[in-house]
């Protein structure tokens, strides 16, 4: 089956989602914006409507809607809706969203709250390198409109950023959380505030027509701020569908504001019914239109695979990649910073030697002997620390069953690279290969929970080695993947042992790491936050181009 066209995305100094295309303080994906740079920007797109009449009717909606909307009384009942996503007319993700009563058994229907989910997904490309974003939102509401709680979750590959907040005491209050980092705001929450569904809560409840304006006080999606939207209905427009036809839709600008700034804004195009069938970002030439189920997640991938869909498309193959000893690659940069004038580099790391050429590129032979020093190659002066032996926020070798988990894998006299490579047995043995990946959690609550990826894996052997005094780190990078001509995202672990040297293990596979992998980053996570290490692997993935060149088996 073709895959789906990714989304080409702009330079990530800029906040994403699929209708959220600005930077924001609140930041809930701030890890995909914040480390990497380099990228195209999106071609600027002819509008669908022409320039003058976009900004008579943004000029209009300034000028007139001045007068907030209330939340509506009453709830119509369960809806829901499909879109799906599309870029130059191809397929690039989908979102649904459902309103439903929360009735709870005894309860009165008419007065239960409503509840509204909200999934997105998006696939994105930034040079060779291909991400999925997936974003899970809930929000409770009372059947009047007024917002009592809501909680997110988004996944860019290997990052996951969570977002929460509980109406109380007339204010909203918001907690981030990334890795251990937890952040607290209050809003002044008022109650002709909304929730993040107002908007399409008040085009079903009252439909515009031509000269309508509204203004909306609410918490806008993805950006998690207080802001206000303002919409301005310009009249009927015959507008183009994704089968080629056209239909006569009403037209509807609109624009976010925050502290009395534009941040965002889009074109909706309704039915007389209030129900919204078509979506433009302006300036990203994202289109969406509403569709069935099955259209709207057609190419989706699953939630738990997401790890798995972050990959780079390499040229040259590998064909018995877990027996590899040596494998060697060139890497070059794009050809978007080769015409800047721009080049890339590869860190040495352990087993990974480096070579330099005048031409841009870097040669690099990833060899299973740490210290097989290659003539004309660098090689790592990597020497372990007290970080890489101490417990920490994830890593925590300190833990009770961690402890014991290690104690009883080890029996007789044996070597540290002996018990390394027994613990990375045990690790294997311990965990069954994820059916899906909660990312960056603590070893020990991996270890009760018996599942997990590859950094679930690593950051458990990681542990393992630590509780015996191994000094030990992860490595992050990318992985061949045999079956797609590509390198994904993987993590595993380096332990140093017998006081000379590091190995490279991988407890997914229980054994030494073979060489058909390339290391970006290696990190023992002392500082209790992964999101910078795994963004520094993303923006070398979005800025390279890969040949594998040989192998030795």
């Amino acid at each position: 089956m073709k895959s789906p066209t990714p989304l080409s995305l702009p330079p990530l100094n800029t906040q994403y989602s699929a209708w959220s295309f600005s930077s924001a303080a609140r930041g809930l994906v701030v890890f995909v914006a914040l480390w990497i740079v380099g990228c195209d920007y999106i071609p600027d797109r002819p509008p669908l409507i022409p320039p003058k009449e976009l900004n008579r009717a943004k000029i209009q909606a300034d000028a007139a809607a001045k007068l907030i909307e209330a939340p509506s009384v009453g709830f119509a009942g369960d809806w829901e809706s499909w879109y799906g996503y599309y870029l130059n007319n191809q397929h690039v993700g989908y979102s649904h969203t459902s309103a439903k009563r929360l009735v709870e058994d005894g309860a009165d229907r008419s007065e239960a709250n409503i509840v509204y989910e909200f999934q997105e997904q998006l696939r994105f490309r930034r040079g060779q390198s291909i991400s999925v974003q997936h974003l899970s939102q809930s929000s409770v509401e009372t059947r009047n409109g007024s917002l009592q709680n809501f909680e997110s979750a988004i996944k860019v590959g290997p990052l996951v950023s969570r977002i929460a907040g509980t109406v109380a005491n007339g204010q909203l209050n918001v907690e981030s959380v990334r890795g251990t980092n937890r952040k607290t705001d209050r809003i002044v929450w008022e109650s002709n505030q909304r929730g993040l569904d107002a908007i399409e809560q008040s085009l079903r409840r009252t439909p515009m027509a031509k000269g309508d304006k509204r203004a909306l006080k609410m918490l806008l999606p993805h950006r998690y701020q207080l802001g206000i939207v303002e919409l301005f209905c310009t009249g009927q427009s015959a507008t183009s569908m994704i089968d080629g036809s056209y239909q006569s839709l009403l037209e509807i600008v609109s624009v976010e504001k925050v502290d009395g700034k534009v941040v965002s804004e889009q074109v909706l195009w309704t039915d007389d019914e209030g129900l919204i069938r078509k979506k433009l970002r302006s300036g990203v030439g994202m289109v969406a239109y509403r569709m069935g189920r099955q259209a709207a997640l057609k190419d989706a991938i699953e939630e738990q695979d997401l790890f798995d869909a972050t990959i780079v498309n390499v040229s040259g193959s590998i064909d018995r990649q877990s027996e590899t000893k040596q494998v060697a690659y060139v890497v070059l940069p794009t050809e978007d910073l080769v015409q800047a004038g721009k080049t890339v580099s590869v860190p040495t790391t352990p087993g990974q030697f480096i070579r330099m050429m005048e031409d841009g590129s870097v040669r690099i032979l990833v060899n299973q002997s740490a210290d097989a020093v290659r003539q004309g190659f660098s090689a790592t002066k990597l020497q372990p620390s007290d970080g890489d032996l101490k417990p920490n926020a994830f890593i925590d070798s300190n833990h009770g069953d961690v402890r014991r988990i290690a104690t009883a894998a080890i029996r007789g006299d044996l070597s540290q690279e002996e018990i390394a490579l027994t613990l990375a047995r045990t690790a294997k043995d311990l965990l069954n290969p994820r059916p899906t990946s909660e990312g960056f959690v603590r070893a020990s609550t991996v270890v009760q929970k018996t599942t997990g990826g590859s950094t679930e894996h690593a950051l458990v052997l990681a542990a393992l080695l630590r509780a015996k005094g191994i000094p030990s780190r992860l490595a992050m990078g990318i992985k061949y993947v045999p079956d797609q001509e590509a390198m994904a995202y993987h993590v595993w672990t380096l332990a140093h042992v017998d006081g000379e040297k590091w190995i490279s293990l991988d407890a997914m596979t229980g054994q030494q790491a073979a060489a058909d992998r390339i290391t970006f980053v290696t990190t023992n996570l002392n500082d209790g936050n992964p999101f910078n290490a795994v963004a520094a692997v993303l923006a070398m993935m979005s800025r390279i181009q890969i040949e594998i060149k040989s192998a030795v088996y």
